[in-house]
């Protein structure tokens, strides 16, 4: 089995375990829903983000996971909008001014906006049409 298939292997899998974690806490439906898609989230997120140093640190070992760290990086960013949209619309009705008093979910904008950011700029055309040395600085924003 080639790498990346035991890289999807695995984060599939774990993307299950937390499914099945969430659905045995018995919580109502949006709240399991919400959980699971920032946590799920967060996991791809922290995957994507440890590829690119353990390519540098291990480059025989790791070097065929930077092509897929492009779809798990996206992956995340889906399960993370989708978490937001879900508070969004249950918790906040599309306020935001509820959001901004509130200082974790202000903490949150921010951090959304960056991977926004991330997706648009994440695609080959983007990778053509912005400098090179421009479109790593906004990849590096991935790490803030």
């Amino acid at each position: 089995m080639q790498k990346n298939s035991w890289l999807m292997l695995l984060l599939i899998t774990g993307i299950a375990f937390l499914a099945f974690y969430y659905a045995g806490l018995g919580f109502n439906g949006i709240i399991t829903m919400i959980r699971f898609m920032a946590l799920s989230g967060f996991l791809l997120l922290c995957v994507s983000l440890i590829i690119g140093p353990l390519t540098v640190l291990y480059p025989a070992k790791f070097a065929a996971l930077i092509e897929p760290r492009r779809a798990v990086g996206l992956s995340a960013f889906v399960f993370i909008i989708l978490h937001f949209a879900l508070v969004m619309s249950n918790y906040f009705g599309w306020d935001f001014a509820k959001v901004f008093g509130a200082f974790e979910l202000a903490v949150g904008i921010p951090a959304i906006l960056i991977l926004i950011a991330l997706a648009i700029t994440s695609s080959d055309w983007a990778v053509k049409k912005l400098e090179n040395r421009v479109w790593k600085i906004v990849q590096n924003l991935n790490y803030v």
